[in-house]
């Protein structure tokens, strides 16, 4: 929705932009879950998994700005703004899925 209102008011540049933020935080957190939730022996395999897998995602991450950003046709704002609401819709709806959380309120 983000990159069709990009598209709409700015133009293509934009829109490109707002999809590779999103696709950047897609594409990280999709890898640090499929990490994660690989079954493991013990609880502390399973906690080093998770803390790899975060490892992980935070080099991919970074790793995929800097690719994006060195291509010089980038628009950091729509970029941006895309990937923190992806990271948010990350929180958010599981939170909201499971309404027993009492520290979040809805």
């Amino acid at each position: 929705m983000l990159a069709a209102a990009a598209l709409a008011l700015w133009g293509p540049r934009h829109a490109l932009s707002a999809l590779a933020g999103g696709g950047i935080a897609l594409v990280a957190q999709v890898y640090m879950t499929s990490t994660s939730l690989r079954p493991t022996r013990t609880a502390g395999g399973a906690l080093a998994r998770l803390l790899m897998g975060q490892l992980v995602k935070v080099g991919l991450t970074a790793a995929l700005f800097v690719l994006v950003g060195r291509t010089g046709n980038v628009a950091w704002l729509p970029m941006l703004a895309t990937y923190a609401a992806t990271l948010m819709m990350a929180v958010l709806v599981p939170a909201a899925v499971n309404r027993s959380a009492p520290h979040l309120k809805f």
